[in-house]
């Protein structure tokens, strides 16, 4: 007889046929095995036994053939239990269309892994190592990867892959989705592999959390969350490329174990490879984080988060100015929720849930409305300060969350371009109570917003502050048509329409509707800025009070002879606001501005070269405004006889005299008590010449 050992190595959960090839085949009637794993064999008729080792690892076995003549053989092997591959794989690049890269992640402590099997769960596979992959369509596909081993060993692992749509987000138009139609591209899964995830998709209802619409929610473990949960909802693939003021907007929910467990938003730029946490609980945004150091991490991270509870929706948020501009065309978004070891008992938390989700531009311009002189030090300084935080939006992102305008004041000393146009600064200042510069308001906000004291200090219009009211939602659109009929290089022709854009509420109010011929200046001090030239619906605007709901428009039909002089004729600015009336707020509920044509003024000063323009250049009138009377001055005794004129804006002259010659004694007073408050010209005149002209705001009181 002779003993043959035909069985070769196994893997360690194989059932292990232990085969042989003995001869003579007939004559055999006993087989003795030693399995190599302690005393355990088997002996008997059966030639082949089957048995599986409880060890892995190099195994000596043996076999023993006795014939029915007495005749015996034995022979030994040693033979590898080897253990199974650890099996595992990762993936990036989520979007639709892209080359998603798999890759391989299993390990093996016996042999070497020598073969591959990929399913990507759309009718395709491959048997490389790492695959690249491309998807035709989003949705949630099972990848299976299989691999073997040299020592005969082979494991699978099946993933679920979500492929996201891509969505391209423009300034014209964001994207937003309230799910009342499906969960879309939104897909939920765990962080770790079968890791537990309770986000379940439809209508809440929860103990706490409960509404009558479509969300995604935490509540699939019986209505809470599951203990040290690491889940998330992962959303499109957004390209933001269009975008100058990104930023993201959501309805939340939240209802957890304060400090422990919680959610946070979070976007990658690598294809899901690495997440980054959008914003932090610093006190920007609106209603964005409440937590710091939170011991459920969710997405990875301990630093930010919503925890805690709250008995309704809040809308959150955040600008997404910080992922880089080269960058945004292909950005993942994503819920991520996490908790610890424990849940209190005594009530289900039901977690987290969110709705209504808005990535696109920040749609309100914020005006911020800065009272200035040119003679005043800490005004040009304030001003200075604004500028560079202008300049540095700007510089950032080609575009700024607000609009900067100056309105120049008679004083604390004399300012060109107050005297230019002192009435609608007047009229501005009178509103908000304004009575010296330097004075700053932003979008018409007095006193407390968002826990900041907004009392006219420079120092309050901060990047923080000008960005959360830029996140806020406007009540109106402004476009404005500067092309309406022909016009002329002195005639401002336009057209303006706001239209009331909120859909949620209704505005029961008065309103009042601005426009604004604005020029960009170079000042003195090195300041420079949006300078207001002329108010085109009048110092008061124009006022409606009516109750506005969604699409109804209010249109603005302008034509302008400019009177007003205009240092650059080519950077005129045409700007357009809406303000709400209420006395208490005058918030402003939205702004505009666009480049007007090139346009020029009228000219304050002529006869440039006549000689006698010397002698009265230092004329000095003033106050301005004036109340009852007026006063004429100058250093140096006149030689030539001139005469004033106050012209009203008909051109008609209202009160007429002549011009002391010496003033040795005093100013000249001039009594405008009997002429009706308004905007006057006053015109110093050679003959029937003008050599200077000066605009003169009149306010007679009693």
């Amino acid at each position: 007889a002779k003993a043959v050992i035909d069985v070769e190595s196994s893997c360690f959960d194989d059932v292990v046929t232990f085969t042989e090839s003995s001869t003579p085949e007939m004559a055999i009637v006993n087989w003795t095995w030693l399995y190599g794993e302690g005393s355990n064999g088997s002996s008997g008729p059966v030639p082949e036994p089957q048995y599986t080792y409880t060890s892995s690892g190099d195994k000596q076995i043996s076999l023993e053939v006795l014939t029915n003549q007495g005749c015996s053989d034995k022979v030994s092997k040693t033979i590898t239990i080897g253990v199974p591959p650890d099996v595992d794989f990762s993936w990036s690049s989520y979007c639709k269309n892209d080359a998603t890269q798999f890759v391989d992640e299993s390990t093996a402590d016996f042999g070497m892994i020598n073969g591959y099997a990929w399913d990507f769960g759309d009718m395709s596979g491959d048997v490389v190592q790492n695959p690249v992959h491309t998807y035709a369509d989003f949705g949630r596909y099972d990848v299976k990867l299989s691999v073997t081993t040299d020592a005969g060993c082979s494991g699978e692992i099946t993933k679920t892959v979500f492929i996201l749509d891509e969505i391209m987000a423009t300034r014209a138009q964001g994207y937003s989705i309230g799910f009342e139609n499906g969960q879309e591209t939104w897909f939920e899964n765990s962080t770790n592999t079968g890791g537990d995830n309770s986000w379940i998709f439809g209508i809440p209802n929860g103990e706490l959390i409960n509404t009558g619409t479509n969300a995604w929610w935490t509540g699939g473990n019986n209505g809470s969350y599951y203990s040290n949960e690491q889940s998330f909802v992962l959303g499109p693939c957004v390209d933001m490329t269009d975008l100058k003021r990104p930023m993201i907007s959501l309805n939340y929910w939240v209802d957890t174990q304060a400090g422990f467990d919680g959610a946070v938003v979070q976007y990658s730029i690598n294809g899901g490879a690495n997440w980054n946490t959008v914003g932090d609980a610093e006190g920007g945004g609106i209603n964005w984080y409440n937590t710091r150091n939170l011991s459920g991490s969710p997405g990875g991270q301990t630093n930010f988060a919503w925890s805690d509870s709250v008995s309704g929706w809040v809308n959150g948020r955040f600008n997404l100015d910080g992922i880089p501009v080269g960058n945004r065309d292909e950005v993942l978004f994503r819920i991520a929720f996490g908790s610890n070891d424990d849940n209190p008992s005594g009530r289900t938390l039901n977690g987290f849930a969110f709705d209504d989700v808005y990535i696109g531009e920040k749609n309100r311009n914020v005006l911020v409305e800065h009272f200035t002189n040119v003679a005043s030090g800490p005004g040009n300084q304030a001003t200075s300060n604004l500028n560079d935080l202008f300049q540095s939006q700007i510089a950032a992102r080609d575009s700024a969350d607000f609009i900067l305008l100056q309105y120049h004041m008679a004083s604390p000393g004399f300012d060109q371009l107050n005297a230019d146009n002192p009435g609608d600064p007047i009229a501005r200042s009178e509103l908000y109570g304004v009575s010296l510069p330097p004075t700053t308001i932003m979008d018409g906000v007095q006193g407390n917003y968002f826990g900041t004291n907004f009392n006219g200090s420079v120092a309050r219009i901060t990047d923080r502050e000008v960005d959360r009211r830029g996140l806020e939602a406007p009540a109106f659109a402004i476009e404005i048509d500067s092309a309406v009929g022909p016009g002329t290089n002195t005639v401002i022709k336009l057209g303006i329409g706001y239209t009331y854009i909120d859909s949620i509420q209704t505005l029961s109010t008065t309103v009042t509707f601005h426009a604004a011929l604005v020029e960009n200046i170079a000042l003195p001090n090195n300041t420079s800025g949006f300078v207001l030239r002329k108010l085109l619906l009048g110092g008061s605007g124009r006022s409606v009070t009516r109750d506005w709901s969604v699409g109804q428009q209010e249109v603005a039909e302008i034509e302008y002879s400019i009177d007003v002089p205009i240092i650059n004729p080519d950077s005129l600015y045409i700007l357009a606001f809406v303000q709400d009336q209420v006395f208490e707020s005058k918030r402003i509920l939205q702004s505009a501005i666009v480049k007007s044509d090139r346009k020029v003024g009228i000219t304050i000063v002529g006869l440039p070269d006549d000689p006698v323009n010397g002698e009265i250049k230092d004329l000095s009138i003033y106050p301005n405004p004036a109340s009852n009377y007026l006063n004429l001055f100058s250093d140096v005794a006149l030689n030539r006889d001139y005469t004033w004129k106050m012209i009203d804006q008909r051109g008609i002259a209202v009160l007429t005299g002549e011009v002391h010659h010496d003033f040795s004694s005093g100013p000249q007073r001039i009594d405008i008590s009997g002429i009706a408050n308004g905007i006057y010209f006053m015109a110093i005149q050679v003959g029937d010449t003008s050599v200077v002209y000066r605009k003169i705001a009149v306010m007679n009181r009693n």
